[in-house]
């Protein structure tokens, strides 16, 4: 099957959408409900187009009842100018969506209210996801400045923790604007539970980043960096200091004389292949 049609049967429709589906169909809103739909499938789909390109392992496109979410398989080892792609590619389709529909218009192929509609909707999602906070796409664009810049442990733990502050700024808008905005509270919820299970799969996320760096081939590591430790400091004190997008050498430091090298594979078997928890970097010399 055609990588591109496959996408089509990739996408899941959670539960709760179609309660709210039935909901509208009730309340007679069934429109605004479907312009909605559209608007984050053509989003996600946006994103899930860019990572097929790019060879991502896919697993799920999900839609829910106030956005969607692209399950990918993929731990934090892609190229950093490629998670970027695939991320602004969801919000770029707002652009196309908006310039078709202003078109459309013109040409009375759609009627005032639904170009209204259309627009506003496509305004809301565009400026709503740019917000700096995970898992939106601002907050991931934010992850990814983070992690060319640290460590990816590091950048991981911060990017949740900015989310948590701006999701702060985004409850307090909404208590002071718009107190009985039912959506509003229910997105506030949905992005607190995201980041809590963020905070809390931290080691999972920091252990299937290593692992998928010590299955990599040799040749794809690229750009070297050098890390410097004492010989006597814990190997995992070193692991901590990974980056993604560039490989590692280990400079081992004995009074003040460089006295080994140690290559980040070296370091990677010996960290799941003993115990790491007491091993130190001069285990790994002789």
């Amino acid at each position: 099957m055609n990588k591109w049609l496959r996408l089509l049967t990739q996408i899941h429709i959670h539960p709760l959408l179609w309660l709210i589906v039935a909901i509208a169909v009730i309340t007679a809103r069934f429109q605004e409900l479907l312009l909605l739909i559209v608007i984050v499938l053509i989003h996600e789909l946006g994103h899930a187009a860019a990572a097929s390109f790019f060879s991502w392992r896919i697993k799920n496109i999900i839609l829910l009842p106030f956005g969607g979410v692209l399950e990918t398989d993929e731990h934090g080892n892609r190229p950093i100018k490629e998670e970027f792609i695939v991320t602004v590619c969801g919000p770029a389709q707002h652009v196309w969506m908006m310039i078709a529909a202003f078109l459309f218009h013109e040409y009375q192929i759609i009627g005032d209210r639904i170009y209204t509609d259309f627009i506003n909707y496509n305004f809301m999602i565009l400026i709503f996801n740019c917000l700096p906070i995970m898992p939106l796409d601002g907050g991931k664009i934010v992850y990814l400045l983070f992690t060319k810049y640290y460590p990816f442990h590091i950048a991981l733990k911060r990017s949740i923790i900015l989310s948590l502050l701006f999701l702060f700024i985004y409850c307090s808008v909404i208590l002071i604007v718009f107190p009985f905005h039912l959506n509003g509270w229910v997105i506030a919820i949905f992005l607190f539970l995201s980041l809590h299970n963020e905070w809390k799969n931290r080691p999972y996320t920091w252990m299937r980043f290593l692992i998928e760096r010590y299955h990599r081939p040799t040749d794809e590591v690229g750009r070297i960096k050098k890390i410097y430790a004492k010989k006597d400091d814990l190997l995992s004190s070193a692991i901590e200091k990974f980056q993604r997008g560039t490989g590692h050498q280990i400079i081992v430091i004995d009074a003040g004389k460089q006295v080994a090298i140690i290559p980040e594979k070296k370091i990677l078997q010996y960290y799941f292949e003993k115990s790491p928890i007491r091993l130190k970097l001069e285990d790994l010399l002789y």
